[in-house]
């Protein structure tokens, strides 16, 4: 997966959308949008699951950051 704080991985005014295209090639998820700046350096798990839309190959996600348990 990859995740950026653009709208999009591709140039805006790009119709052919070839970073979109080379993901899905190499099974890759694209997280677009993400707001991370108040988000303290370190090491979470990431929860980010779709609306199941049907005719659609994109989907809103709620976005959740989960800090790593507790060791011991």
């Amino acid at each position: 997966m990859v995740g950026i704080d653009t709208p999009s991985v591709d140039l805006y005014a790009d119709d052919e959308l070839p970073a979109h295209h080379a993901a899905l090639k190499r099974g890759i998820a694209i997280l677009e949008c993400l707001a991370l700046e108040r988000v303290p350096e370190g090491l979470y798990e990431l929860i980010a699951l779709p609306l199941r839309l049907v005719g659609f190959d994109a989907s809103p996600v709620r976005a959740i950051l989960r800090p790593p348990a507790p060791k011991g």
